[in-house]
């Protein structure tokens, strides 16, 4: 019995005792980990949020909901500026939406803050070698919008093909929106969302990078309720597969119990049409103390920004 047994452990290969680990190794394993990653963590910008929340480590899957015509393309786009200002890798955007006019036009938007008639007048008086000018242009130089309605497959072909031609490494990826990617054929479009989330999941670990998604929630969902860590459209795998997942809703849909007290200066630029204000909520989190953040959005410049309500 003993010979078979040593037999059989002579016929293993080496590499399948990788997956095994001891005190030695974990240690030693934490140790490259925590060395690699203050240089390796994407922050949204949100200074509050951000000192409570740490930021996004690689590998991990944070996903916004929010109902239609919420703001989700916007803060997808103000997460991709304040990252492209956080270092020098490749960040990724994948828009199933919105076209390359719009992704450069609302990224000049963010960082002059002006609105999108002054865009139009800057760019086609020609006036692109004014030194601010190029500057929005460096900084866009290691951002990467992939437009076009993809497979979840195809993501990962593109973000390897992309690095290994520039010799960066990839920082993060932005998927705006979930379910405008083409979704695997399967017996319904849950299974379908299901087998994508998943695979999502497995490119964050295998890519080793921070993956950001915006999804829709279902309509149910969206009318007159507070929404809930299930209210991702499709929900179920959104939830599993997501080490943290954010909501976003609009001040004026939420109930009247739960509407904060606000400053009059910011009352009074959101009467005035000037703001809109939203109120950013986790649902699920993987570490540190945070739950909601309120943000106004500029309406001219389309930036976010944070915002407390009087205590």
């Amino acid at each position: 019995m003993i010979e078979i047994h040593e037999k059989q452990l002579a016929e293993l290969k080496p590499q399948q005792f990788n997956a095994i680990y001891d005190h030695h190794k974990l240690r030693e394993e934490y140790i490259n980990y925590a060395s690699r990653l203050r240089d390796a963590k994407v922050f949204t910008g949100f200074p509050e949020l951000d000192s409570k929340m740490n930021g996004l480590r690689p590998g991990e899957v944070m996903t916004i909901i929010a109902p239609t015509n919420t703001g989700k393309s916007a803060m997808a786009l103000n997460l991709l500026y304040q990252m492209a200002k956080q270092s020098n890798d490749l960040i990724f955007y994948a828009s199933t939406e919105l076209g390359s006019a719009d992704i450069f036009e609302r990224f000049v938007q963010l960082h002059f803050r002006m609105n999108v008639e002054d865009v139009e007048k800057m760019y086609s008086a020609k006036n692109v070698n004014d030194s601010e000018v190029v500057n929005v242009i460096d900084l866009l130089g290691h951002v990467y919008a992939i437009i076009k309605k993809l497979k979840p497959t195809e993501l990962t072909q593109y973000i390897q093909y992309i690095s290994e031609n520039t010799g960066k490494r990839p920082r993060c990826l932005i998927v705006d929106h979930l379910q405008g990617l083409k979704l695997p054929a399967s017996v319904n479009k849950a299974e379908s969302l299901d087998m994508t989330m998943q695979y999502l999941k497995e490119i964050a670990l295998h890519l080793n990078l921070p993956i950001i998604l915006t999804a829709h929630v279902s309509r149910e969902e969206a009318k007159g309720k507070m929404l809930s860590l299930y209210s991702g459209k499709g929900s179920g795998e959104i939830e599993n597969s997501s080490q943290i997942v954010f909501s976003l809703e609009r001040f004026v849909d939420l109930p009247e119990d739960v509407k904060p007290a606000f400053h009059i200066e910011i009352m009074q630029e959101y009467g005035f049409g000037k703001i809109d204000l939203l109120k950013f909520t986790a649902h699920k989190k993987k570490r540190g103390q945070y739950k909601d953040v309120f943000l106004k959005l500029d309406l001219t410049s389309l930036k976010f920004s944070e915002i407390k309500p009087i205590m």
